[in-house]
C-alpha cells in the first residue's frame, strides 16, 4: 500500500500549481485509481490555449465549439476513424493477391504524391528550424543564468503557450491530420497499410492534441525530435520518387532514428516527473548584473520571455520557493502518461519492422530486386512512413 501511495504521489499528484481545483484525490488500494470528481474538475476547467492570433480570439467560443480542433471530439473521433479505415483498407482494396497501383498509369498522381512529400518535406523543416533552436537557447539561458538549477527550471517551463512557439506547435498538431494521406497514398499504390503505420498516426494526432490542449512543457519535445526525423524522411521520400542518389548510410539509418527519436524523447519527458525545481536560487543568480544569462537578454520578448521571467512565474506558484514540482497541471501530467503509453507499444512496433527488414534475412536479393522493378518510378518509401533500404 506504501508503494502504490508512492507511485500515486509521483505519478499523479493531489494537486498542481496551475489546477483551480485544489480538491484532493479519492483514496483507492488500485494501483492506478480512477479519477476523483476534482481530477475531472481540473481536466474540465482548464483554460484553453490561445491559437496563432490571426485565426481566432484567445476569448472566442471557437475554442469550445465541437469541431474546433482542440476540443476533444474532433482528434478523437478522427484517429478512431482512420484506425478503423486503416485496419480495414487491406480487406476492401487490398485483398491477399495485393491490389491495382494506381500510380502506373497516372502521371498527375504520381506528381501529386512527389508534391505531398516535398510540402511535408519543407514543413517538417520549417517547423524544426523555428522550435529547436528556440528551445534549446532556452535552455542554455537557463544553465548560464542558475547552472543545474537554472537549466531545470528552464527544461520545465519552455513557453510553449507563448505566441513563439505556440504557433509552431499548434502548426505541427493540425499536420497530423493531413499526414493520414501517406495511408491513402498505399491504397493507390495497391499496398498494405501496417499496424505500425496505423497506431503510428493514431497516436501521434491524439498525443499532439492533448499535449497542446493541456499545455504541457514536454510538448517542444515531440514538435522537436518527430520534425526533424520527418524532414529527414519525407526527403527520402521525395528523391525515391525522383529516382536521385539518397546517401546509403542515411537511408539504412531512417529507421534507427525514429527508434531512438522515440527512445530517447520518452526518456527526456519522463525525466520531469523526478525533477524537483528551485526557482528562488534562479531568480537569485539570475538577476545579479554580472549574471552570464544578461547576454541574452535581446532575444527576448512578450512573445518568448526569458528563464528569469519564468523563474518569477514559478516562483508565485510555489512560495517555499524551493521543492517545486516541474509538472504544472494535472493535464500536462494526463499528457505525458498518455505518450508514454503510446510510445512504449510504438517502440516495440519499430523494433519489429527492423528486425524484420535488417537483421532477420528478409528476402532474397533476387526477389528484393524483382519487387523493386515492379514499384516503378511512383516508389514512396517502404509504407509513406516507415523508410526501408532495398
Amino acid at each position: 500500500m506504501a508503494l502504490v501511495q508512492t507511485l500515486r504521489g509521483l505519478y499523479w499528484k493531489a494537486q498542481y500549481p496551475l489546477d483551480a481545483f485544489r480538491g484532493q484525490i479519492q483514496t483507492s488500494s488500485s494501483l492506478w485509481p480512477l479519477l476523483s470528481q476534482a481530477d475531472l474538475a481540473d481536466l474540465r476547467d482548464f483554460p484553453y490555449p490561445p491559437y496563432p492570433t490571426w485565426a481566432a480570439h484567445p476569448s472566442s467560443p471557437w475554442h469550445t465549439h465541437i469541431l474546433n480542433t482542440l476540443h476533444p471530439f474532433l482528434p478523437l473521433t478522427f484517429a478512431a476513424a482512420y484506425y478503423l479505415f486503416a485496419k480495414s483498407a487491406d480487406n476492401f482494396f487490398i485483398g491477399k493477391a495485393g491490389g491495382y497501383d494506381y500510380t502506373k498509369s497516372s502521371r498527375a498522381l504520381r506528381t501529386t504524391i512527389i508534391l505531398h512529400n516535398t510540402l511535408l518535406t519543407i514543413f517538417s523543416a520549417w517547423i524544426f528550424v523555428n522550435v529547436a533552436p528556440a528551445a534549446i537557447t532556452f535552455l542554455i539561458a537557463g544553465w548560464a543564468g542558475a547552472g543545474w538549477q537554472g537549466f531545470k527550471l528552464a527544461a520545465c517551463s519552455i513557453p510553449t503557450n507563448y505566441p513563439h512557439l505556440a504557433r509552431y506547435v499548434w502548426f505541427f498538431y493540425v499536420s497530423k491530420y493531413y499526414e493520414v494521406i501517406d495511408s491513402l497514398i498505399l491504397v493507390l499504390k495497391g499496398k498494405k497499410i501496417g499496424e505500425l503505420q496505423a497506431f503510428h498516426h493514431a497516436g501521434a494526432l491524439i498525443c499532439m492534441w492533448v499535449a497542446y490542449r493541456y499545455q504541457s512543457q514536454n510538448v517542444w519535445v515531440f514538435t522537436a525530435w518527430n520534425s526533424g526525423v520527418h524532414t529527414l524522411m519525407y526527403m527520402y521520400y521525395v528523391f525515391t520518387a525522383m529516382r536521385w542518389p539518397f546517401p546509403r548510410a542515411l537511408k539504412r539509418s531512417l529507421t534507427t532514428l525514429q527508434m531512438l527519436q522515440i527512445a530517447s524523447g520518452t526518456i527526456v519527458t519522463n525525466l520531469s516527473l523526478y525533477f524537483t525545481l528551485s526557482p528562488a536560487t534562479v531568480v537569485k543568480h539570475g538577476l545579479l548584473p554580472s549574471s552570464p544569462v544578461r547576454r541574452f537578454d535581446s532575444l527576448w520578448s512578450a512573445a518568448y520571455p526569458s528563464p528569469i521571467i519564468t523563474a518569477i512565474q514559478r516562483l508565485k506558484q510555489c512560495p517555499t520557493g524551493t521543492g517545486c514540482a516541474c509538472i504544472e497541471s494535472r493535464g500536462a501530467a494526463l499528457s505525458l502518461h498518455i505518450n508514454t503509453c503510446y510510445m512504449i507499444p510504438l517502440i516495440a512496433l519499430f523494433a519489429q519492422f527492423f528486425i524484420q527488414n535488417y537483421l532477420g534475412g528478409g528476402k532474397s536479393k533476387a526477389r528484393a530486386k524483382s519487387e523493386k522493378k515492379k514499384k516503378g518510378a511512383a516508389t514512396n518509401g517502404h509504407a509513406n512512413g516507415h523508410a526501408k533500404a532495398d
